[in-house]
């Protein structure tokens, strides 16, 4: 993390999209650079299939998808609406788009999709929130609670109000009054690098055990009561976020 600051400063496009472009590229470009499976539907058919983002172009709003569909679906022509779902930590994220040709004739090699304007949630974000890909084991987080508890993890995702972070740790205690509806405020603490940190207080929105057999913890919150000084820093480490997650699609 050392020097991070000035590996993202040095990644700037100039080019002007609205917050919701900004998440729809966010989400693409996760799941393109993680090679994640997606689950991927054609209007008229019941049916869905696993497939993976496997290119964008940013200025074009395209995006090329392979999917396992053993045939070309029936009926599929240019414009023709599909539908692209992915679950992350109990969102759901929909991708309405539209579909616009096959990369050659062979239709498993790949095709052509609309890259949408917003993301289609079952919850809306009040602000954009950032997956933070490959640096996202470099920032830390710890939450305090009482009886001297804490737990600590790493930030998952952060926008200018909320935060999400997974914890190798189990539920401690003073968290368990979320299960019971209880309102949770604690004291947050975050290390962006090792010489910036941010405190603040955290209500607890989402808790999670780990899926699939994984042992551990997600949390997400709404952070508040942070100073001016420390929101500052938080604003410009996400304006270069931006600008470091356009430049890894462009």
């Amino acid at each position: 993390m050392d020097g991070f600051f000035k590996k993202l400063q040095s990644m700037t496009l100039g080019l002007r999209m609205s917050d919701s472009y900004f998440e729809v590229l966010d989400v693409l470009s996760y799941f393109k650079n993680s090679k994640g499976e997606l689950s991927l539907s054609f209007e008229g058919d019941t049916n869905s299939y696993p497939c993976k983002v496997t290119a964008l172009n940013v200025k074009h709003r395209v995006m090329v998808v392979e999917s396992s569909t053993p045939i070309l679906p029936y009926g599929l022509k240019h414009g023709k609406p599909l539908k692209i779902v992915t679950a992350n930590k109990g969102r759901e994220i929909t991708l309405h788009s539209k579909y616009i040709e096959p990369l050659v004739a062979d239709f498993s090699a790949g095709f052509e999709v609309t890259i949408p304007e917003n993301l289609g949630t079952n919850c809306p974000r009040a602000a954009l929130r950032y997956m933070l890909d490959e640096i996202r084991n470099g920032v830390r987080i710890t939450l305090n609670g009482n009886e001297n508890q804490t737990i600590s993890g790493f930030v998952q995702n952060i926008s200018s109000i909320g935060i999400g972070m997974k914890s190798a740790a189990e539920l401690p205690r003073f968290l368990a009054g979320y299960l019971t509806n209880d309102q949770q405020i604690v004291d947050c603490h975050i290390a962006l690098d090792k010489n910036t940190e941010l405190d603040c207080k955290m209500e607890i929105r989402n808790v999670q055990n780990m899926v699939s057999g994984e042992s551990g913890t997600f949390i997400g919150g709404r952070m508040l009561d942070m100073n001016k000084k420390d929101n500052a820093v938080l604003s410009n480490f996400i304006r270069q976020l931006q600008q470091m997650h356009l430049k890894s699609v462009a």
